[in-house]
């Protein structure tokens, strides 16, 4: 669970907002993680930047793909001092745009600044991808091709490998319950083909 925001009496370091650039990165979240652009993987689960990867998760995982930025600093660093805590964030951005720009030269993943930080809005993410097929094939529920793409957009569970993170615990629920549902009203469909992902 997210921690709702608590009052600092420190002013925030400055951050650099980013004006939204043309992108061709995904996030993905299910089945494990990673960062790709096109086809090429540019980040993922074995990037020695533990903090920085935890940054970009946490963020993909929220609807909205946004934080207040004391959310993000109790979720990533609960036992540190305010000040400490605004340094490492600030560090961690540093970290991801400095890998981004070695691996993928012009992409651009985070925007920052001194209240929020976020995933750029033309970065796909695959949890949202996810959400928004299962909402089209409850919207049509005799559309048996609409359950077909929604759980063919189900990779695996959320961050396997973060299995204990408090913050991945409502996303990964989330995901249970929506591909849940997706199986018990597709099997309610008459002629459900013998090929549908388990």
């Amino acid at each position: 669970m997210i921690p709702a925001p608590r009052k600092r009496d420190r002013a925030w370091p400055e951050f650099t907002t980013l004006e939204q650039p043309e992108t061709d990165l995904t996030i993905r979240v299910l089945g494990g993680f990673e960062v790709c652009s096109g086809n090429r993987v540019v980040l993922d689960a074995m990037w020695r930047r533990r903090k920085a990867q935890s940054l970009v998760k946490l963020l993909a995982l929220q609807p909205g793909r946004r934080m207040h930025r004391e959310q993000v600093l109790e979720a990533l660093w609960p036992d540190l001092s305010p000040e400490a805590a605004a340094n490492n964030l600030s560090q961690n951005v540093h970290h991801v745009r400095a890998e981004l720009t070695r691996k993928a030269p012009g992409q651009q993943l985070l925007d920052a600044n001194r209240t929020s930080v976020a995933i750029l809005d033309g970065v796909a993410i695959d949890i949202e991808d996810f959400r928004q097929f299962a909402d089209a094939a409850h919207e049509r529920p005799h559309d048996i091709d609409r359950y077909c793409r929604a759980l063919g957009a189900y990779r695996g569970d959320v961050l396997p490998e973060d299995l204990y993170e408090p913050w991945t615990d409502r996303a990964r629920r989330e995901v249970w319950r929506i591909r849940r549902d997706l199986l018990v009203d597709m099997s309610a469909v008459p002629d459900v083909p013998s090929t549908v992902p388990a």
